[in-house]
């Protein structure tokens, strides 16, 4: 309350382009993993799950969730490097677009459990220092839309997570590295000791987003 208004320090970072469904998603309904497996970078229709403590290795690369968004649960972990995962849906690129499958079906980024995720942003690059990119397009004020991290988790993330219309909740204890993380979201909340926030540079990368000092952007 009583702040003054910051303009979204990630503004002129141009959004990735959507390309056609991966094989594995075609009828869009996402990509479960099974355990152990491991992804390359691409458009996954209907999302990304990850549940009943399976690890899921990702490749570096752009990873498109075209609906469906990130879901991992239940003490199931996401590994990564040089990743960046930009949330979308069709109807917020094209309200005459043909939807596939479960693909107009927006969902958010949700990590809980105990999950012991591991990811870092690209250090280079025009996603340079960007892990989570949520498409501007989406309206803000709808709870659904809503991004978690929760359950006393023990992820760490080393990158901007850049939500700029929807919440951003890190809750029941859950913990960052705290050096090399920017959150910008529509609102924060942070409680249970939950979060340390730091500079928006990936380890090892050098910041291009303009964000080079610790803030918290809301």
């Amino acid at each position: 309350p009583n702040m003054a208004i910051v303009t979204d320090p990630l503004a002129g970072v141009p959004e990735p382009a959507v390309g056609a469904c991966t094989s594995s998603t075609a009828t869009g309904n996402g990509y479960t993993s099974t355990g152990g497996d491991t992804i390359s970078e691409g458009t996954y229709c209907g999302g990304i799950t990850v549940g009943g403590g399976k690890t899921l290795n990702v490749n570096p690369g752009t990873y498109i969730l075209l609906g469906g968004g990130l879901q991992v649960n239940g003490s199931s972990n996401l590994i990564g490097t040089g990743v960046t995962f930009f949330n979308t849906v069709w109807m917020s690129r094209d309200p005459t677009a043909d939807n596939v499958g479960n693909a107009n079906q927006y969902k958010p980024v949700v990590f809980s459990g105990g999950s012991s995720t591991n990811l870092t942003a690209p250090a280079s690059g025009s996603l340079s220092g960007i892990l989570f990119f949520q498409d501007r397009l989406l309206p803000s004020g709808d709870l659904n839309k809503q991004n978690t991290i929760s359950g006393g988790g023990s992820a760490i993330f080393q990158g901007d997570l850049y939500f700029s219309t929807t919440p951003l909740v890190f809750s029941g204890g859950s913990s960052i590295n705290p050096e090399g993380v920017t959150l910008v979201a529509a609102t924060i909340t942070i409680s249970g000791g939950s979060a340390y926030i730091g500079t928006g540079a990936p380890s090892g990368g050098t910041e291009t987003t303009g964000i080079t000092t610790t803030k918290l952007y809301e």
